[in-house]
């Protein structure tokens, strides 16, 4: 968390959740449109990074499914 609390806006954990969200409401082409116009635009980047450099195996697992998530 930064500034006081605060979630910042792209926090990755807020926007998978706001996908899992539109997707329980089936609102699937809201949810494809979010990924692809943002959280698809930086989150492979991010789980990449967890991926190549993560210190445990359980961290550098959690990038690689993450990444399975988002195909190329």
């Amino acid at each position: 968390r930064a500034h006081g609390g605060v979630v910042p806006p792209d926090h990755l954990g807020t926007e998978l959740a706001y996908v899992a969200l539109l997707l329980d409401e089936r609102r699937s082409d809201d949810a494809s449109s979010f990924v692809e116009r943002h959280l698809g635009t930086w989150a492979p980047e991010v789980f990449t990074i967890v991926e190549q450099q993560s210190a445990t195996p359980a961290y550098a697992l959690v990038g690689s499914l993450g990444l399975a998530c988002f195909p190329a």
